[in-house]
């Protein structure tokens, strides 16, 4: 193919899923984040632009009721105390390049970046297959990763993963055609890549490995080296320089081997293991059954690629109907859950939203055995042996956990490897059975990329329902105990005096302080306490407000409301809910008040108003 043709390929297919994720962006809220981390970057992002990216520090929405900072929002970790005050946890490199789009287009343009790094994704794909497989599937394989994988949703919210799998990604392009100068240069992009997130060591490792298997010689890898020590370098003494820690706060907070990793036992790692490439399934017999329909559609793949004929067409068949079941049946698990996010944790593997994984044996073995597709073998090899390692290390050294985000996003650089094996498999096949196997992926990779786009709808019109009722309320001070409120509300952020207390002592003590200054009234956001009250605080009256009921994560976002008035003069009326409250009584003067209302996120009744800050 001519680079002319594939170039516009390329760019045509990248443009077509940018417009994809920003069509998502524009139909949900702006202001209202998926997670307490796409929250705190937002955060952070807008105090880079307020403050010309002088200073890291975030700026204390309540600093007037709290000077000393004991009550700051967002407690440790995901933000730390300094010198000259609290810093986010979180690398700030995707929140100074979402700054100037935030400046252009408002809260969304914090994903612009995001969305862009899915379309390069695309776009390099394309250009990195094209050669080999031609125009068609190369077209077809960035289409697949950009709209039927996991990678889409990561177009569409706060967060840097895209753009890591994109600087690997054309790190790769580089290498196709290596010299000293293209080596280099892929060797910066892949250190580039590890200052958005630190586990991009894996895979600029991985790369250097698949250099020097490949050629057969050191040359390449060290002019890979050479292009990535300088860039390496600078990452490091900004994190020395900003946080007191080469590898940065986030690494610091985060990587570990923890006492419940340490006290599991090899078969629940090797289970944990198994989940991040499947499922845990709804139980654990389901779990097993996961792992061995992977298993034996990779094993007989690359059995079958051996003999050829009817023999290799039954089985990519069956790993076919093996993909799409699994990733059809993970889809409907969650979106009919009743809490969406729980049931995303037991279905949260790669082959649950990445189909396209079943014909990955049989695609590697086409792929390493034939000479046609030598050119696209450090960039498969570099992917699987990124994923070999990236595997365990994410069980064994991090707070293993499979929700809040969708498929195992720290697995994501091998995507790209991933979907290029399912490609080869499928080219290597008769068309009477390539071509309804690949509708039969694609259909169940868009199945899975349209329940994304709707868990994450729900869970950011619930998150916007709550930031509306905030700012309705009169009261400028919203004290919670809630350790990641503060951050997921990052949309009320600066409207609010936020304020974040860990227990009922730290509540009484702010109460105390928060009296002292002169404040009169503050609002409680108090995680549910299955009908037990909440303390009495010194020199403040409270009252419960009504509640709301978070239908993605009700363990984590079930929230009392609570209002508190100095005990001097008469009591306050709680404040009104978004719904219509009926009044009643007051119990201490006989006058009128609202009834607690609840906000109930699982059966609502008041669309939330969007918002731009």
């Amino acid at each position: 193919m001519r680079d002319g043709g594939s170039r516009l390929t390329a760019v045509g297919s990248g443009a077509l899923v940018f417009a994809a994720c920003l069509a998502v962006v524009y139909a949900t809220p702006r202001d209202a984040y998926w997670i307490a981390d796409c929250g705190n970057k937002a955060i952070l992002s807008e105090r880079l632009l307020e403050t010309g990216f002088s200073t890291l520090t975030l700026e204390h929405p309540a600093a007037a009721w709290d000077p000393a900072g004991e009550a700051f929002p967002i407690p440790p970790p995901f933000a730390l105390p300094g010198d000259a005050g609290f810093v986010s946890q979180y690398p700030p490199l995707y929140s100074a390049l979402a700054a100037p789009f935030l400046a252009l287009f408002g809260p969304a343009g914090l994903r612009v970046p995001a969305a862009l790094g899915v379309a390069a994704c695309v776009a390099l794909f394309v250009l990195w297959t094209a050669p080999v497989f031609g125009p068609r599937w190369a077209a077809l394989g960035g289409l697949a990763l950009g709209l039927a994988s996991p990678l889409f949703f990561y177009g569409t919210v706060v967060w840097e993963h895209s753009l890591t799998v994109a600087l690997a990604l054309a790190a790769v392009v580089l290498l196709g055609r290596p010299s000293a100068a293209r080596a280099a240069a892929a060797g910066s992009l892949a250190a580039l890549a590890c200052a958005f997130r630190a586990e991009l060591v894996l895979m600029g490792i991985a790369l250097a490995v698949a250099l020097t298997a490949h050629f057969r010689r050191a040359a390449p890898a060290v002019w890979f080296g050479a292009g990535a020590l300088p860039v390496l370098g600078a990452w490091l003494g900004f994190n020395t320089l900003a946080y007191g820690d080469p590898l940065g706060v986030h690494v610091a907070e985060n990587v570990g081997v923890t006492g419940a990793t340490a006290a599991a036992a090899p078969l629940e790692l090797a289970r944990r293991a198994t989940a991040l490439l499947t499922a845990y399934g709804a139980d654990p017999a389901e779990g097993a059954w996961l792992a061995l329909a992977l298993l034996g559609s990779v094993g007989t793949g690359i059995w079958a690629a051996r003999r050829g004929g009817r023999v290799e067409g039954w089985v990519a068949a069956a790993a076919t109907a093996v993909g799409a079941a699994v990733c059809l049946l993970a889809t409907a698990q969650i979106s009919t859950a009743r809490v969406p996010l729980i049931a995303l944790t037991r279905y949260n593997g790669l082959l649950a939203h990445l189909p396209w994984l079943a014909l990955a044996g049989l695609g590697a073995a086409h792929l390493f055995r034939e000479a046609k597709h030598a050119t696209l073998r450090v960039g498969v090899g570099a992917g699987l042996l990124f994923l070999a390692a990236a595997l365990p290390l994410r069980v064994a050294l991090t707070s293993f956990e499979t929700g809040g985000f969708w498929g195992p996003r720290m697995l994501l650089p091998a995507l790209p490897a991933l979907v290029a094996t399912a490609v080869a498999a499928l080219r290597a096949l008769a068309p009477r059975v390539a071509l309804p196997a690949t509708a039969v992926l694609f259909a169940a990779g868009l199945v899975a990329s349209a329940g994304a786009v709707e868990i994450l709808a729900r869970q950011k019109l619930e998150v916007a329902t709550l930031q509306d009722f905030l700012r309705r309320q009169p009261q400028e001070i919203v004290v919670t105990n809630h350790p990641a409120l503060g951050q997921q509300l990052a949309g009320a952020w600066g409207e609010k005096a936020l304020l974040h207390v860990d227990d009922d002592e730290a509540l009484a003590r702010l109460a105390g302080g928060l009296g002292q200054r002169g404040a009169g009234e503050f609002l409680v956001l108090d995680r549910a306490r299955s009908g037990r009250k909440l303390a009495q605080l010194p020199a403040f009256d409270c009252r419960p407000a009504g509640a709301h009921r978070g239908r993605h994560m009700p363990l984590v976002y079930d929230l009392e409301f609570w209002t508190c008035r100095t005990d001097r003069g008469e009591a306050p009326l709680p404040p009104r809910s978004p719904s219509h409250s009926q009044a009643g009584p007051g119990p201490d003067t006989g006058k009128p008040h609202p009834r607690p209302v609840m906000m109930d996120a699982r059966n609502p009744s008041t669309p939330p108003r969007g918002h731009r800050r």
